[in-house]
This record gives C-alpha cells, structure tokens and sequence, in this order.
C-alpha cells in the first residue's frame, strides 16, 4: 500500500512537472505571439504614417507649383491626403486585426493547456479516488 502511494506521488510529482513544463511554454508563446504582434503593429503604423508623411509633402509640392491655381490644387491635395488618410486606416485596422487574431490564437493555447492540465488533474484525481475505493473493499 505504501508503494502504491509513493508510486502516485512519483506520478503526481510527474505529472505537475509535465504541467509546470507545459504552463511555462504556453506563456513563453503567448509572449512571443504578443511580442511578434507588438513588432508588426509597430512596423505597419510606422508605415502608414510615412505613407501619410510623404502624402503630405506631395501635397504641398503640388500647392506650392500652383500658387495661381490655389482652388484647384487644393483639391487635388484635399483627395490624395483622403486617399493616403483612408489607406493608413486600413492599413491600421488590418494591424488591429491581426494582433487581435494572434492574441486569440494565444488565449486559444492557453485554454487548450488549461483543458490539458484540468484531464491531467482529474486522470491523477480518479486514479488516487480509486485506490481509496480499493482499499475499503479490502
């Protein structure tokens, strides 16, 4: 009987290893996916905002070569900075996107080990259950 329960509490011990283990990589890749995510958001806002930048400067090259036609050419710099504006935000939403799909792909991870480590825990709950039923019946 006594080897029984060290037999269970090297499996226990294992176990909790196996989980532990299992727990320190899942939150090594949710850190990775949030970093990985954080870089991309970065980059692509970098992007758009360049993108708007050298918008801008076109716009005001174009002003400054038709001072006689300010109307006109503020038109012209009117639209192109609504298309470079609405591009950025695209590009920005798509950015929010896809760190909200990798922050869901981490979270799913992380559920899917939580479920893990929860059959884990009720495989060594049932088998130490059992071996109390075992020894009533003796």
């Amino acid at each position: 009987m006594q080897e029984n329960n060290e037999a269970l509490n090297q499996d226990t011990a294992s176990l909790e290893d196996k989980l532990k283990e299992k727990a320190a990589e899942a939150k090594q890749d949710a850190g990775e996916l949030k970093d990985e995510a954080e870089v991309k958001a970065t980059e692509w806002k970098e992007a758009a905002k360049d993108k708007a930048e050298e918008a801008g400067d076109k716009a005001e090259e174009v002003w400054d070569k038709t001072k006689d036609k300010a109307e006109e050419a503020g038109d012209k710099a009117e639209s192109a900075w609504e298309k470079t504006k609405d591009k950025a935000d695209d590009v920005w939403d798509d950015v929010k996107d896809k760190a909200a799909d990798l922050k869901d792909k981490a979270a799913d991870k992380i559920d899917d080990l939580k479920e893990g480590a929860k059959n884990i825990w009720d495989k060594v709950k049932d088998k130490f259950d059992g071996d109390d039923d075992e020894k009533q019946k003796a």
